[in-house]
């Protein structure tokens, strides 16, 4: 079981059924207060969920904090040349395995030793994953530089003296998550799956809330006890935006291994 399906799997065991197809089932409420109508897509209530919540919205904020820290060798990457202290490198998808980057932490100077950088091809992705992690833990080069911004998909500006530049570049930065999340460990599953919960909740309040006022006063419609269930997640939007806030860096934070053995060595020392 992955991240979504966890996810998908609590809001099914938090949320009553009859609310869900409300707002997601084929024969969800309508908009215009007309009745209650069969949608000409017979989509399952998951696949909706992840549609309409989970890929549009929960896994867009996760994204904003970036996923995994990965160090890119440069040499494989086209770049231009503006002015003396102006370089703008664009990198393939395929050095960041197909995710954009989020932010660029540093451009060094000196590329990383003791393990060769794995190539477009390379079968062995045991070797790949543990390549990237040396990588991104690795003592970080004397030289470098923090002046990067990002321009458009995984395209960066940098802005440095380019005297000290030499073709051996490397670049630290934060891509986003796996597409199905699947670079989540278990142990952070209930966090994004509180996410999703009351993401979902927010979407039924905010999609259903006035249709409902309409179906009664237009088609005569018996909402009873749902109603009810759906004025409670009235602050289900609030409540979202104040957990990712206080609960989604920090576990994005402690998923990433890299990153979090870079912050302990910069706090403790590495040794010998």
């Amino acid at each position: 079981m992955n991240a979504i399906n966890y996810a998908i799997n609590n809001v099914r065991h938090t949320i009553p059924d009859s609310v869900l197809q409300l707002a997601f089932s084929p024969q969800a409420i309508t908009g215009f207060g007309s009745r209650w109508r069969g949608n000409q897509d017979a989509v399952s209530i998951d696949a909706a969920i992840r549609d309409k919540v989970i890929e549009s919205r929960v896994n867009v904020d996760c994204n904003l904090t970036g996923g995994t820290m990965v160090a890119i060798d440069l040499a494989r990457c086209g770049w231009e040349q503006f002015d003396l202290a102006t370089r703008v490198f664009r990198i393939p998808y395929e050095l960041t395995g197909g995710r954009r980057i989020v932010s660029v932490r540093t451009l060094n100077y000196i590329t990383y030793h003791g393990m060769p950088t794995h190539h477009q091809g390379q079968t062995n992705q045991l070797l790949a994953a543990a390549n990237d992690l040396y990588k991104a833990i690795a003592s970080m080069p004397i030289v470098s530089t923090a002046n990067c911004q990002i321009i458009g998909d995984n395209t960066v500006l940098v802005r440095d003296d380019v005297t000290h530049l030499s073709d051996q570049l490397g670049m630290t930065c934060m891509v986003e998550n796996d597409h199905g999340m699947a670079n989540l460990n278990p142990g952070i599953y209930p966090v994004y799956g509180k996410l999703v919960e009351l993401a979902v909740k927010a979407y039924i309040y905010v999609n259903t809330n006035i249709a409902m006022d309409q179906g009664v006063l237009n088609g005569g419609v018996p909402l009873g006890r749902i109603r009810e269930v759906v004025d409670s997640y009235a602050d289900s939007n609030e409540m979202y935006q104040e957990y990712y806030a206080q609960n989604w860096a920090k576990a994005s934070f402690t998923n990433d291994r890299p990153r979090m053995s870079q912050f302990i060595a910069s706090m403790v020392g590495r040794g010998k």
